[in-house]
Formats: structure tokens, C-alpha cells, sequence
């Protein structure tokens, strides 16, 4: 297949790099003082022009925002030779910041087959062939005709019972399994996930480094208290702690051993803060670039929040960190999993409260003093229906990997985990 890029920005550069140089004719972006320029080695060419030039390409929409925007537009023009970069799986990191690699493992033995017909099952699907592996595709229904001619002219299409009875495993992005029957299926997520190594090579150095010990996640709730905080430091606890945390400071010596913020908004808000911290290791997410651009340091660590997921179930928990961390609508999730991937037996939470008022911007929310006028802190909305999945998803995942959890926090209405007595575990 080949393809043109619309987008001539970052994700358009990580578009090319996971495509391949070979495949990418050119890049079309909206800004005409671009045009004629080269890009990743690729001529910046108009939208007019692609249509003269070139005619059996597939458009990949690889801008963030606008993307749908783009979409209306090539339906408009009655081009339906398009993908977006968006539909891939939502743990490939699309971002120029990752260090990405295709590295794929997968068992070259076995027979694989896709029932869908899309941006990441074609890319397998040529990958595999080219070490040989016995692959099928089915051409998925509802694919427009001119997408689906040029697809039938450089791929040889298989009829669905065929990739279901001729297959070991069958890769598929939707969670309608009922349609592989008795077939091996792997969601394309957990793919990637195990066969797909897109590595960042700074969070690989934590991987079971606390094998077999216990931790405390310390979250801001109204019910932490400084005097336990001493007690962990005294104790000499392996503690991980979160956002505004830094704001208790000066009242005790306890300090995290780990440090995580993913929050947008926040880390805006509070860059230099974060930046400043007198930390060892502090997980920022990678977005916004403000703060890698004007204040990491090198004590701050990237990691990609992976945005796409749950709405009304629960969100997929991330064993492997460096494809990205599942997002939760809370920290605390991030933080289960980050302590999951180090490799800790306990895990124990505190001043997790899970009590918020309607009101977000109360300061009862968090511990006293946490969130006054003159930290310039936005309080975000809280989703504590969404937020209750994602504790079912941690609560799930370590029951079935023998990993244990409680929550040590002094009261609150969090009851999803089993409830220990804080001063109980010296």
C-alpha cells in the first residue's frame, strides 16, 4: 500500500516512521506557505495537487485536532480513500517524543488471521507476510467501494470462514468475540502489547525493580495526616504520591520515593513547581510539551497516558508501561499501575478518600491546605463513576495476579479494596 500524509507535524513524522519511508508518497498540510517544502524527506504537496498526481494512494489523517474536521472535508469531495491515525490501537504511542520501534515478537509458527479491514490490520498483515507467516485477512462490510477496489488491487482478500477455520489466533479491535467462535482471539491492544515493543527506554530500568516488597500509593485526600506521613518516613517505607502533595512539605519530613502527575491542566498550572521538586523520580506526563519544552528536568521521566478507552466499563490496566498508562480519571490508577510494573507484592492506599462534594473547587476535596486561592490551582471535575471502574480494574487485575491491595486510608468511601487499620502494618 501507499500512502500520503496529511498532517506535516509531529504525529505526522511518527506516521511516517511506523509506515515505513518507502510507503509514504507525500504530506499535504493545510498551511499554504508550506507548500513545496519538504518534510521527513517528503514533499509538502496541496490537497489539489494529490488529486492530479497521484491516484491509488490511502490519505492517513494523522492530525490531533481537525481530524474530524478533515474527514467531513474528503467526504465532501467524495474521497473515501482514508484512514485515521487515531483508529490504531490506542497504546501505540503517536508522538514524536516516543522512541518508537517496531519490534515484532509474535509466535511466526502460528497462522493469524484479521476480520477487520483497517489501518492496523493491513500494516500487520504486510508486515507478517514479508517474514513469511501464514496470515488472512477478510475484507470487512461497509468499506466504500473505491477504498475497497484499491484495497482488493494489493491484498489478497480471504472469505471470513476461511480466517476463522484456518487461523490460531485472530487479532481483532472491536470486542464482538461472538463472531471468532471457538477461534483464539487477541484484542489488538493486548497485541501490541505483548508483541510490539515500542520502547521507552527510561521506563524500562523500572521494571521489577521493588520485586516482592510492599508500597504505599499517598494520594491528597482530606483524610491524610502529617503524623503518618512521619510514621512512613521513620519506617523507611517505599511510597509513591501524587499532584499537589508537595504542598505538605514543609510540615514533615517524609518525602516520596516516587512522584507522579498526569492531569493536562495541572501540569500547566504547576511546571515550575513540578520542575523544582527536590525529587528522585518524577513520572510527568508527556503532554503538554510546555513543560518538556521549558522546565523538565533530568529527574523528570515521560510517559504517554493512553486518553482512548472507557466511558461505562472498565479501563484496560497497562502492564506494560512503556506502550503507555491507562487512564483512569484519577492519578491513583496511574500510580496502581506504575506499582504494579515495578513489581511490588503490597500495595497499600492512602488518603484515597473517594468522597468529593458537587462543588470541585471545595478545598475539602483534598487535605487542609492543599488547594488555596494562592497556589493558582484549577480544580478539575471529578467522575467518580468512572473512577469506580478503574479501582474495579486494579482491584480485578491483582486478585488474578496474587498481588495484594488494601486501603489503609482513615475512613472515606472507597470500598472497593479490602480495608486494613493503618497503624496496624508497623
Amino acid at each position: 500500500m501507499k500512502y500520503i500524509i496529511w498532517g506535516a507535524g509531529r504525529r505526522g513524522k511518527w506516521a511516517i516512521q511506523f509506515l515505513g519511508e518507502e510507503k509514504v508518497l507525500a504530506f499535504i498540510d493545510g498551511n499554504s506557505d508550506r507548500i513545496g517544502q519538504n518534510f521527513c524527506g517528503k514533499k509538502i504537496i496541496s490537497w489539489e495537487t494529490a488529486q492530479k498526481i497521484y491516484k491509488d494512494y490511502i490519505v492517513i489523517i494523522s492530525s490531533l485536532e481537525g481530524s474530524e474536521e478533515i474527514q467531513v472535508y474528503l467526504e465532501s469531495e467524495h474521497f473515501y480513500r482514508f484512514f485515521k491515525l487515531d483508529d490504531l490501537p490506542m497504546n501505540l504511542p503517536c508522538d514524536e517524543r516516543d522512541e518508537f520501534s517496531v519490534v515484532l515478537s509474535y509466535d511466526k509458527q502460528k497462522k493469524y488471521g484479521f476480520l477487520e479491514t483497517n489501518l492496523f490490520s493491513i500494516y500487520l498483515y504486510e508486515k507478517m507476510r514479508e517474514t513469511g507467516t501464514v496470515v488472512n485477512i477478510a475484507l470487512q462490510n461497509g468499506i466504500y467501494p473505491d477504498l475497497e477496489q484499491l484495497l482488493k488491487e494489493n491484498i489478497r482478500f480471504s472469505a471470513i470462514e476461511k480466517v476463522i477455520t484456518e487461523s490460531d489466533e485472530i487479532i481483532i479491535s472491536n470486542e464482538d468475540k461472538q463472531s471468532v467462535g471457538q477461534v483464539k482471539y487477541v484484542m489488538a491492544e493486548d497485541f501490541v502489547m505483548e508483541n510490539m515493543l515500542p520502547t521507552r527506554k527510561e521506563l524500562l530500568k523500572f521494571k521489577n525493580v521493588h520485586s516482592g516488597k510492599r508500597c504505599f500509593i499517598v494520594a491528597t485526600g482530606p483524610s491524610l495526616r502529617v503524623e503518618d506521613l512521619d510514621k512512613l518516613h521513620q519506617n523507611g517505607d517505599i511510597c509513591i504520591s501524587m499532584n499537589r502533595i508537595f504542598n505538605i512539605f514543609d510540615r514533615t519530613q517524609w518525602r516520596p520515593d516516587y512522584y507522579m502527575v498526569g492531569d493536562t491542566e495541572m501540569i500547566e498550572d504547576m511546571s515550575k513547581e513540578i520542575a523544582d521538586l527536590k525529587l528522585q523520580h518524577k513520572f510527568v506526563a508527556n503532554e503538554p510539551k510546555s513543560y518538556w519544552n521549558n522546565h523538565a528536568r533530568e529527574d523528570s521521566i515521560p510517559y504517554k497516558i493512553l486518553l482512548r478507552g472507557f466511558i461505562e466499563k472498565m479501563p484496560y490496566f497497562s502492564e506494560c508501561i512503556e506502550s503507555g498508562i491507562s487512564h483512569g480519571a484519577t492519578v491513583t490508577y496511574l500510580c496502581i499501575q506504575l506499582a504494579v510494573y515495578m513489581g511490588f507484592a503490597e500495595i497499600y492506599l492512602l488518603g484515597v478518600d473517594f468522597n468529593y462534594t458537587k462543588n470541585v473547587y471545595d478545598p475539602q476535596n483534598h487535605f487542609e491546605g492543599c488547594d488555596t486561592p494562592q497556589n493558582r490551582i484549577r480544580l478539575n471535575t471529578v467522575y467518580p463513576e468512572r473512577t469506580l471502574l478503574a479501582y474495579q480494574a486494579a482491584n480485578k487485575y491483582c486478585k488474578e495476579h496474587e498481588i495484594k491491595i488494601c486501603n489503609a486510608t482513615r475512613g472515606g468511601k472507597l470500598e472497593e479494596f479490602e480495608r486494613v487499620n493503618f497503624d496496624s502494618l508497623f
